[in-house]
């Protein structure tokens, strides 16, 4: 009894602290299976049309390529968002510099009243 409950202590501990990474990787596995599936699909539909034979080899040669493309548009597109966002501003965006003006702003402002108050104390 006692180490189910310790296993249910460390997978809530594992849970509370990754819950995040859990889940897009869980949503990441659950489409691209759909992709798979659905690209199967379309595979044999192609080979069919031109009447060729359908050779799983041949699938996972073209779903990987695909995948593999898809993804390096998705990174490239990241690289220019985060490229564009180390010098463009977006008021309000978290990624945009603005909002690290206005945390220096801000500490400027406790820093003067903290020097006013040992001042006078």
């Amino acid at each position: 009894m006692y180490p189910r409950v310790k296993e249910k202590t460390e997978v809530g501990r594992l849970w509370r602290n990754y819950s995040l990474s859990i889940t897009a990787a869980v949503l990441f596995l659950i489409t691209w299976l759909v992709y798979a599936v659905v690209e199967w699909f379309d595979f044999k539909h192609e080979m069919s049309w031109y009447g060729e034979p359908v050779a799983f080899g041949s699938y996972l040669t073209r779903f990987f390529a695909f995948s593999l493309e898809n993804w390096q548009s998705e990174f490239l597109h990241i690289f220019f968002l985060v490229w564009l966002a180390s010098f463009l501003v977006h008021k309000g965006s978290s990624e945009s510099r603005d909002s690290d003006d206005r945390i220096e702003e801000a500490l400027h402002r406790i820093e003067e009243r903290l020097d006013a108050m040992e001042q006078r104390g």
